[in-house]
């Protein structure tokens, strides 16, 4: 029965110790501590390795990581868009020079 209290002990505070992980990841990022990629990165590491987190606990984390990949994909499609209005510009400037 001691036996069982202390594993029963144990990963309680395993869990508390993945729950605060997580809680200081997701806190982190919002307050502009970690940058997309790296938040991206530490989210996927996070979400393989709190086994002990149910689905849950991980969904906010998991929709933070994929509202991230949407934004940088966002970012990125707006700034090649921009790079081919500028380039546009410029040819259209080139053309009326010739």
């Amino acid at each position: 029965m001691n036996e069982t209290a202390k594993n029963a002990a144990y990963i309680k505070s395993q869990y508390l110790e993945q729950k605060i992980a997580l809680e200081e990841l997701l806190e982190s990022y919002e307050l502009g501590g970690s940058t997309s990629r790296s938040f991206i990165r530490q989210g996927e590491r996070a979400a393989d390795s709190m086994n002990l987190l149910n689905n849950q606990d991980l969904d906010r984390l998991n929709n933070a990581v994929r509202s991230v990949e949407q934004n940088m994909a966002s970012l990125g499609d707006s700034s090649r868009n921009t790079l081919n209005s500028l380039q546009d510009e410029l040819d259209e400037q080139g053309r009326q020079s010739d």
